[in-house]
């Protein structure tokens, strides 16, 4: 079992799409797969039901079955069950699908909230970020959600990380970065086409 950053899930995503009915698929198979992942993601336990199971597409050889994360319907956060040719669940991830679609926030002690952040915004208050406060750090989010980016001010440069949804799936580059890469880093996660996943070799961390 493995656990996908974002990147890796991306990277599934060529090709065109191919929605898969349910009745070919191995339902009991993956519905106990993803049970055995809900309490290392930080959900809730609980038994999985054919209803959980949503939208499925294959692309190429893999197929990715969407399950809830949560029992209620309606919210966005998935955990994607990744097949292999012969539909064994293979990997996974935890994502909140529409994370990618809301306004953005900046927010940092330093300079307060901002609650519709611009290009502009990111700019200016990341080289500024001052190490000697005792919070340096400026957090780029979707309102309400687990999932951002975030960089702390160190006097040797600033660590950059991401999350999505939950602390069970959050990242780091393993060294500090300049306040422009920084910058460059927000700038595509939050304007840009995914580029920023691409710009470091991110590690997992665990919390």
């Amino acid at each position: 079992m493995a656990l996908l950053n974002k990147l890796a899930y991306k990277t599934l995503l060529t090709g065109d799409a191919i929605k898969r009915s349910q009745d070919e698929l191995p339902l009991k198979r993956i519905l106990k797969y993803a049970e055995g992942l809900l309490e290392e993601l930080q959900l809730e336990p609980r038994k999985l039901q054919t209803v959980d199971a949503e939208v499925t597409y294959q692309f190429g050889p893999k197929t990715l079955c969407h399950v809830r994360a949560f029992p209620k319907q309606g919210v966005d956060i998935y955990l994607i069950v990744v097949l292999n040719e012969n539909d064994q669940p293979t990997d996974h991830i935890l994502i909140d699908l529409g994370a990618e679609y809301q306004p953005l926030s900046l927010e940092g002690p330093q300079f307060g909230f901002i609650s519709a952040a611009t290009e502009e915004d990111v700019k200016t208050v990341i080289p500024e970020i001052d190490p000697n406060i005792d919070d340096p750090f400026a957090v780029l989010a979707s309102p309400d959600s687990g999932t951002y980016i975030q960089t702390f001010r160190e006097k040797e440069g600033f660590a950059l990380e991401y999350q999505l949804v939950n602390t069970s799936s959050h990242y780091q580059v393993p060294h500090l970065l300049s306040a422009k890469e920084v910058v460059n880093a927000m700038l595509s996660y939050g304007w840009g086409n995914d580029e920023w996943l691409s710009m470091f070799d991110w590690a997992h961390m665990e919390l």
